[in-house]
């Protein structure tokens, strides 16, 4: 696996758990079939620069939300993967986990091919684990910007 495919930051559990479960008002429980293709009712989870953030737009595009956390180590989280989309199913089961995780941090990989995984840190023997499909990336040329709505 090449640093394009993929990108591994270590945050604080807490902080993940906060901002998905802050995020998750705003994400639709289902997109309707004739909706666009532009984001709205998925949350967006992307590392930027030292920050893990966290946007999701309503489908109605009347509600926003943006959250931001630190990075609290990382190698090389200027090169690949900056962020990946998730269905509301995904995100429920990334903040189920991190509520039962009895961890101060946990190691968020944002990976092309396998998704987004969320691991226990700093446990001696056999760290829990969850890993969420992402959505597809929205095409729409209209695609909505949770910071342009706030």
């Amino acid at each position: 696996m090449s640093a394009e495919d993929s990108t591994l930051v270590v945050v604080a559990r807490a902080a993940l758990e906060g901002a998905l479960r802050a995020a998750l008002p705003h994400v639709a429980r289902k997109i309707p079939e004739d909706a666009p293709d532009n984001g709205a009712g998925l949350l967006r989870l992307a590392v930027v620069q030292d920050c893990v953030m966290v946007f999701a737009v309503a489908i109605d595009r009347k509600r926003a939300i943006a959250v931001r956390f630190n990075v609290l180590d990382g190698d090389s989280y200027g090169d690949g993967v900056k962020s990946m989309w998730l269905r509301r199913s995904a995100v429920e089961a990334l903040a189920t986990f991190l509520a039962g995780s009895p961890v101060e941090r946990v190691s968020l990989l944002l990976d092309e091919r396998e998704g987004v995984t969320v691991q226990e840190t700093g446990v001696l023997y056999g760290p829990q684990m969850a890993r969420v499909a992402p959505a597809a990336e929205p095409m729409d040329e209209d695609r909505v910007d949770a910071a342009r709505l706030l």
